[in-house]
């Protein structure tokens, strides 16, 4: 079972993790005239559905239109489709079809320009560094907590 303060700890680093996903949203979205009034709109990619759903809905409670896909494969080809409708990309790292690393490198070469986010529970530092080193803006590394939660109940 899990105790209250289980639930304290994923509920801090959820609301960590989406007040920084905020803040990059206020500071990279560069709006035009003619979206001004829309919502910013993130992707976010994850392989894992509990985990996916969890921080759509976190998102959501923000305004923020929010869409999902599960591997870096559909993630890109909804990116190439339109360039401009993301203003963040929130993806996993370790994923089935094309992994994140792969995923953002790709991004970059579409000239995707705007923030892309990893989040991953394995954060090596060889690992951020690979992800940084081919476009992310950011790495975080305490993903894993909405498994524990999701484990214990």
């Amino acid at each position: 079972m899990i105790t209250k303060n289980e639930i304290k700890k994923i509920s801090k680093t959820e609301t960590r993790t989406v007040e920084i996903v905020r803040k990059g949203i206020c500071e990279a979205t560069k709006l035009t005239e003619d979206i001004r009034n829309r919502k910013p709109s993130i992707l976010v990619v994850e392989d894992e559905k509990v985990c996916a759903k969890l921080l759509v809905r976190s998102l959501r409670k923000y305004g923020l239109d929010v869409d999902c896909s599960y591997n870096g494969k559909e993630a890109l080809d909804l990116v190439a489709d339109d360039e401009s409708k993301y203003s963040m990309v929130l993806t996993d790292i370790s994923m089935p079809v094309m992994d994140g690393r792969e995923m953002i490198a790709k991004l970059r070469q579409l000239a995707y320009n705007n923030s892309i986010i990893a989040i991953t529970g394995d954060a090596l530092s060889e690992d951020v560094q690979a992800v940084m080193h081919v476009g992310a803006n950011e790495v975080l590394g305490a993903w894993k907590a909405c498994q524990i939660y999701v484990l214990h109940n």
